[in-house]
């Protein structure tokens, strides 16, 4: 995979994970948890795959099996930056090269059903209840480790500052920006259908119980308005940005609440085809790195695709202005908190 990291010769001990259970940025959030597990453990992490159904027409419909996509995470994120960390960073090809069966130490994961085309040359030899005791070659992880927080999680552990995308997103990044000012403002309008309210609310009830006010100094006010982004909540936020227009990432349940943003200026940015499987993930991933490049971002803090962007943004030494964060800097997995 090119120059490595900050890793020496590699250790012949390998972390494989399957999260494909939740959308995207949950499996991301789950990834970034593997890689912590990866650097704690001394092991080269293979990069996963991702599943993902077409976006719906509603939020409540079925996901249907047979309208999954899997796709490698290489084909999403730049895997020569990743592998520019402490841990050594393999793609799945790399891994199976041979083409022969790997057998696997695992836990909280059965083998092929739980990861149904992931793990197609990996099979569970073993069993294992603390994957810290384990020392056998090949050590295969299961989504729990979404729920699962590394300890301790310091930020040398963190992937985010690693996050790069692919040369087709950068260029479709690129095309994107040329109808946005220098220093835009971006914002996520995820919607949650017509539940966002309730969610939202729920959200601040366990974030203020969870999180200490000693460690909540820089919070922003519990708001509801990052469900609607009414244009009013908008316009307070443009004097930090370039006049001109700034930038609608939406999950497409309120149509009318998005028209509203675009009659103050807000575009929103449709990707060309990038063909199967990154179909299915092309405008939300689009959206993600316009939001990362932003010079103002509004996310929704129920949202985990808002919590990786700030994620992201962290550790660029940007700033998120309404997403609550705890005043501790260590922390790789604030979305934990909301949880």
């Amino acid at each position: 995979l090119g120059q490595r990291g900050l890793h020496q010769e590699p250790p012949d001990k390998y972390l494989f994970g399957c999260i494909i259970h939740g959308r995207h940025h949950n499996q991301l959030i789950t990834w970034g948890k593997l890689y912590a597990i990866a650097q704690r453990t001394g092991r080269v992490l293979v990069m996963p795959t991702f599943c993902q159904a077409p976006n719906l027409a509603r939020e409540e419909d079925q996901i249907l099996k047979q309208d999954l996509r899997f796709m490698p995470a290489e084909l999403l994120y730049d895997a020569q930056s990743l592998d520019a960390g402490p841990v050594r960073v393999i793609t799945q090809e790399e891994f199976f090269k041979d083409g022969k069966m790997v057998r696997a130490t695992c836990q909280g994961f059965s083998g092929r059903g739980d990861c149904i085309e992931s793990p197609r040359l990996l099979s569970c030899g073993a069993y294992a209840k603390d994957y810290m005791s384990v020392h056998d070659r090949v050590l295969a992880l299961g989504s729990w480790v979404f729920t699962h927080a590394p300890r301790p999680p310091f930020v040398q552990d963190c992937f985010w500052r690693l996050l790069r995308p692919t040369a087709p997103f950068l260029e479709a990044l690129a095309d994107a920006q040329q109808s946005l000012p220098h220093r835009y403002l971006a914002l996520h309008q995820r919607t949650f259908g017509y539940n966002c309210e309730k969610i939202l609310s729920s959200f601040w009830a366990r974030y203020h119980a969870r999180v200490p006010p000693a460690k909540r100094r820089r919070a922003p006010p519990p708001s509801l308005a990052e469900c609607r982004m009414p244009p009013a909540f908008v316009q307070s936020f443009r004097n930090r940005s370039d006049a001109g227009p700034f930038y609608v990432g939406t999950d497409n349940y309120q149509p009318e609440w998005t028209r509203e943003l675009r009659e103050i200026g807000g575009v929103t940015y449709k990707i060309r085809d990038l063909g199967d499987p990154v179909r299915v993930l092309a405008d939300m991933l689009l959206d993600f790195w316009v939001f990362v490049e932003a010079e103002v971002f509004l996310g929704n803090p129920m949202s985990s695709l808002s919590y990786n962007v700030c994620a992201v943004r962290w550790a660029m030494g940007k700033a998120c202005p309404n997403i609550p964060r705890p005043d501790e800097p260590e922390t790789c997995f604030v979305f934990d908190y909301t949880q």
